[in-house]
């Protein structure tokens, strides 16, 4: 099937514990409609009723005109979240967000929750990494409940977290994730960086890099330093460090835009940018282009540990990035033939591929592990 796209981005996500794929269509009457599909069969499992998200005003920059699409965890239940900015009346311009329970059935699922959130032009960025899916604009910060559609706009006041509306990109189940470069990281009224660095590690700038619902990863290094970071994945709850590995930030600093990371179905494994992490093992891999290697940006990994990802030629080289397969035990990467897909996601033991279609359009595939 074919999925709208963006600058090569796509609404596709997948519902690992539901062992679904899901997309956005569109419909005949200029709409979109939420579709999932077994990713076993690739069976239709159920189709949402047609959604009319507001459009995006006149001039609007690129990556608005396509709606985003998530799946979000909250309580141990998956939903799957569509959400767009634009006006459906001139001059009052807003987030749409949309929820459906994973667990739907049927072909005309009516949402779970809606809510609009209420903004005063194209938000600075939209994250749906975490339990919540969080809107920030210039001093303002709001986040949307999925499973109630509750919205909670934060503007500075509030006496619970009066540093939300500056300093929170996601929504974990202690509380707010809230970073700034001057205080590092932390879940509010839960934990914080500065609490849970060791010693040896004290004297480091702390940076967020990635989010999940059960999971914060951030890098420890020293100032202007960014080839001898330290990449940590916590517990989100405790902030308990349950792997770390020595990698390079890429980009000196530069990129400040958080990884989404990726994990297995069964949890074991971890992908951001570029570091993968064995938590069972407690012990990371760093491919950062050290060792005279090319960087690589991992994009999924399995049950087994096998991670994918693109890497990325050195600086100064004319060569095209190519495509690799990376077992997280040896750490060792294998470059595939060039023009191969790496896998955007694993579920159910398939991998989900998106290869363009057009222009606009890209086509979604799922495959058993190669």
């Amino acid at each position: 099937m074919t999925v709208p796209a963006e600058e090569g981005a796509a609404p596709i996500a997948t519902a690992p514990r539901s062992r679904l794929v899901a997309y956005l269509t569109r419909t005949s009457k200029g709409g979109y409609a939420v579709e999932t599909r077994e990713a076993r069969n690739g069976r239709v499992h159920w189709r949402s009723q047609p959604w009319s998200p507001p459009s995006p005003p006149d001039g609007t920059a690129e990556g608005w005109t396509v709606p985003g699409l998530a799946v979000l965890t909250d309580r141990g239940r998956e939903y799957v979240t569509a959400y767009a900015y634009g006006e459906r009346r001139p001059g009052d311009p807003s987030v749409a967000v949309v929820s459906y329970r994973a667990d739907a059935s049927g072909r005309a699922v009516a949402p779970t929750t809606a809510a609009d959130v209420p903004v005063t032009g194209a938000p600075e960025s939209i994250n749906a990494d975490g339990t919540a899916l969080v809107v920030r604009m210039e001093g303002t910060t709001a986040s949307v409940a999925v499973a109630t559609g509750t919205v909670h706009i934060y503007k500075g006041s509030e006496r619970e977290c009066t540093a939300c509306a500056d300093r929170m990109v996601a929504v974990v189940p202690k509380g707010p994730v809230l970073t700034s470069s001057a205080n590092g990281y932390e879940v509010a009224g839960a934990w914080s960086s500065a609490q849970v660095t060791p010693p040896e590690y004290k004297t480091r700038l702390a940076e967020l890099e990635g989010i999940t619902a059960d999971y914060l990863i951030g890098s420890w290094r020293a100032p202007a330093d960014f080839d001898e970071a330290r990449w940590v994945v916590h517990d989100a709850e405790s902030g308990k460090a349950l792997a770390a590995v020595t990698c390079s930030v890429p980009g000196n600093g530069t990129r400040r835009q958080l990884y989404t990371p990726h994990t297995s179905a069964n949890g074991r494994y971890l992908v951001a940018g570029p570091v993968a992490f064995d938590l069972g093992h407690a012990r990371g891999v760093c491919l950062d282009g050290g060792n005279d290697g090319d960087p690589v940006e991992f994009t999924a990994v399995d049950d087994d540990g096998l991670a994918f990802g693109t890497s990325a030629p050195q600086q100064g080289s004319d060569e095209p990035g190519r495509p690799v397969q990376v077992p997280l035990e040896t750490g060792k990467p294998k470059t595939l033939v060039a023009g191969t897909l790496v896998p955007v996601a694993m579920v159910d033991g398939r991998g989900v591929f998106a290869a363009p279609a057009g222009e606009q359009d890209v086509r979604l595939t799922a495959y058993p592990r190669f």
